[in-house]
């Protein structure tokens, strides 16, 4: 059994709810692995993070995430007319800064389960 997607790098096809959830923990896990990077490059060039800085690190990761992400998804989907999937985009990035990641990266994997225009 094969728990990850079909075509999983093919980002602008129609997936069901349990392909989404897959790629939201793929998601979670990518950003995780982006600050563990910056922190490690960090160290080796000797640069002190107090626990403040390094928050704010891993909030503008997650939002610079989130924002590429969402504005790519609906970009390859055709949907950069539709206003509403444009609003969830701009809501997806908003509630990343506000709530995090795990909350910002629902509405992402919500446009990957529609369909292609």
């Amino acid at each position: 059994m094969n728990i990850f997607p079909k075509d999983i790098k093919d980002l602008s096809i129609q997936r069901t709810w349990q392909e989404a959830l897959i790629y939201y923990i793929l998601f979670i896990l990518a950003v995780g692995i982006g600050v563990v990077a910056l922190v490690i490059i960090s160290l080796i060039f000797g640069a002190e993070m107090s626990d403040s800085t390094a928050y704010n690190l891993g909030v503008v990761i997650a939002i610079i995430f989130t924002s590429i992400l969402s504005f790519y998804l609906i970009n390859i989907k055709n949907y950069s007319s539709n206003g509403k999937m444009l609003f969830l985009c701009v809501s997806a990035v908003a509630l990343t800064y506000l709530f995090g990641i795990f909350v910002g990266l629902i509405l992402p994997c919500y446009i990957m389960t529609k369909t292609n225009d």
